[in-house]
């Protein structure tokens, strides 16, 4: 209860403050500030600091109280979308690196949100699919597994889209291959989560066919495909023998017959 108090007096303190800077026409100001906070962490992450130590507090905040104060502004979004979006899903992946995970959700769904809200042309960049697929990992890391699912396939079906269209350029062509093979192992990784080996293989192994149309043949992303599909192949035998030995066991205790695994001789 006493937990609950404080969250609750945290969370007025925010939004009193988001008001402000509202009021104050200070949203300006919020961004660069929140942008403040996105750039140290990114600085410093790596390094000794507060964000290694695992204390994500200032970022989080800062971006809590941007994000209500953005919400009372269209204009505002209209103007500068994609510097809110990018800043964002930067912090979004800090937050997710940092497994923050919740954190990390609020700002890629954020992002979203102001993607869809302020961009009416077509996804060409392909930033749409990016923040579904962020969202996707972190709602497979709070065990949302079916949004992941949901986000992930919207992810691919945008990312296919875009590959038809840019069929005849190569280097579109090969980030959109990369893409496309990043989600792919994004749902193989998601369906071995679920101890879901069969359905697991032939995503991975569609992943790898495109990796290795873009990659040498040792690059690190092809050797760990390669060793996920080895993985869900093992379990599925592993599963299908336990599944016959059951159903073994289960025959010979129905019948009454004694049954011994083991043998001496």
């Amino acid at each position: 209860q006493q937990q609950q108090q404080q969250q609750q007096k945290q969370d007025s303190h925010m939004l009193r403050v988001a008001s402000c800077i509202v009021m104050c026409d200070k949203l300006d100001t919020a961004i660069a500030d929140f942008m403040k906070y996105v750039d140290e962490a990114k600085h410093n992450v790596a390094g000794p600091s507060i964000y290694t130590a695992g204390n994500f507090a200032p970022l989080t905040e800062s971006m809590a109280i941007f994000i209500r104060s953005i919400r009372y502004s269209d204009s505002f979004l209209r103007e500068r979308s994609q510097t809110v979006t990018d800043a964002l899903m930067q912090a979004g992946n800090i937050l997710f690196s940092g497994a923050v995970y919740g954190s990390a959700l609020l700002a890629f769904e954020e992002a979203l949100r102001i993607k869809q809200k302020t961009t009416s042309e077509k996804d060409v960049d392909c930033t749409l699919a990016r923040i579904r697929n962020n969202i996707g990992c972190a709602s497979c890391e709070v065990q949302e597994h079916a949004m992941a699912h949901k986000n992930f396939q919207l992810a691919l079906a945008n990312l296919y889209s875009q590959a038809v269209s840019n069929k005849n350029d190569k280097n579109r062509n090969r980030r959109n291959l990369f893409r496309i093979s990043t989600v792919l192992c994004n749902i193989g990784y998601l369906f071995l989560k679920e101890a879901k080996y069969q359905e697991a293989m032939p995503v991975y192994e569609e992943a790898l066919a495109l990796q290795q149309k873009i990659f040498v043949a040792n690059h690190s992303l092809i050797l760990h495909t390669q060793q996920n599909i080895d993985y869900a192949r093992r379990q599925t035998t592993h599963k299908s023998q336990r599944a016959l030995i059951q159903q073994i066991v289960k025959s010979y205790t129905l019948t009454g017959s004694g049954f011994t695994l083991f043998k001496t001789c």
